[in-house]
């Protein structure tokens, strides 16, 4: 298990500051690396987002959907954690949902409508969102497991990526500055 660095005050100080005057709950740098894996994967036209929490990563995704002509789609039970950037999340067109993304498998699936998309997993059971939706994703897709090496382990997923050949992406970046996560293509 890897130590958490958000107690670190200097890590605290430099990187956990406010994202639009709302306290963010990621770094800068998983904003990084995740523009560097959408920019490098033109294909990538839809964008869903298990966990919205306090909302700095949605502006960052729908950012990148509205460029791609598209919307993202984000889930979260606790929808009082980004009340205030619902602004923003109108501005850009964002599908925000307080439902449980397990009870909308329907809606999720019909927005991949079998178009690459990114998925990001970092809701209540950040393993079982990674295990099941990558199995829904088309090909050409990215999926990212967030909090990898606190809260998911590589051997909670190494079946499914075994099973579906799912391809690491920057996997030197996905333990840099306290934002852990494995994000995998899903090679057609």
């Amino acid at each position: 298990m890897r130590p958490n660095n958000r107690d670190n005050p200097v890590v605290q100080e430099r990187w956990y500051k406010t994202f639009l005057g709302q306290r963010q709950q990621h770094t800068y740098w998983l904003y990084k690396v995740i523009d560097d894996i959408v920019t490098s994967n033109p294909q990538l036209q839809r964008f869903v987002e298990i966990g919205t929490g306090a909302g700095a990563l949605s502006v960052i995704l729908a950012l990148h959907a509205v460029q791609r002509g598209n919307r993202l789609l984000t889930y979260d039970n606790r929808p009082e954690l980004h009340e205030p950037l619902l602004p923003v999340f109108n501005a850009l067109g964002v599908r925000n949902s307080p439902q449980d993304h397990w009870e909308c498998l329907g809606a999720i699936t019909n927005l991949m409508d079998n178009r690459p998309t990114f998925f990001f997993c970092d809701g209540g059971n950040k393993v079982d969102e990674f295990n099941f939706y990558a199995d829904h994703l088309p090909m050409g897709s990215v999926i990212a497991a967030h909090d990898y090496g606190v809260e998911v382990f590589p051997d909670q997923l190494e079946a499914t990526v075994a099973r579906l050949s799912l391809e690491p992406l920057q996997a030197r970046d996905w333990n840099g500055m306290d934002d852990i996560q494995a994000c995998f293509y899903k090679i057609p």
